[in-house]
């Protein structure tokens, strides 16, 4: 990834500065926007594919992607949401596996069920957490294609560093922690 930004003109590591710094900071805000767009274009793609192979018919491989792309836009946030569940669920039987071996059936159904239903529960403060992740290495990479362009090279442990503080900030910022306002006596 950074050589892709390192080797573009400074425009492109800009414009993933300022793509990162949109996660970073407002990811949670664009997060089923991503999430259709990224259902639309996995759907469109798979489905061209696979109909270039079973058909030869043109009007099926002009709009089946199309529609194929906007069932997985629309599909897109609950498979998110399924997904969420099934993961957690996955992770609550083999953590009850791993720490008590001989619990009975009925007992690793429920720790499952219920972990899996504590991540879907929770998956604002998980999808914080990942675009500003995101974000933040997205916008230290494009600062280092900036000052590769000028011929400034950037040691990893500064790449590194800044991508972590730009993560802190968006998770505080996204997360809303905010100063209270403390009142003086007067």
């Amino acid at each position: 990834m950074t050589e892709l930004v390192s080797l573009s003109p400074p425009v492109g590591a800009i414009v993933f500065i300022g793509l990162g710094l949109l996660f970073c900071f407002k990811g949670r805000s664009f997060f089923a926007l991503m999430l259709a767009c990224a259902g639309f274009f996995v759907f469109f793609h798979f489905c061209g594919i696979i109909l270039s192979r079973i058909t030869e018919n043109p009007t099926l491989l002009r709009f089946g992607p199309i529609v194929a792309g906007v069932a997985g836009a629309l599909l897109s946030g609950f498979l998110f949401k399924a997904y969420l569940f099934f993961a957690g669920a996955v992770f609550g039987w083999f953590l009850l596996m791993t720490w008590l071996p001989e619990a009975a059936l009925l007992f690793r159904i429920l720790v499952a069920l219920g972990m899996g239903m504590l991540l879907f529960l929770f998956s604002k403060p998980l999808i914080i957490v990942a675009t500003a992740l995101i974000g933040g290495r997205m916008t230290g990479l494009g600062i280092t294609g900036v000052f590769f362009y000028f011929n400034c090279y950037l040691s990893v442990f500064v790449i590194t560093g800044l991508s972590i503080l730009m993560s802190i900030m968006g998770i505080i910022k996204q997360a809303g922690y905010k100063k209270k306002n403390r009142k003086t006596c007067q």
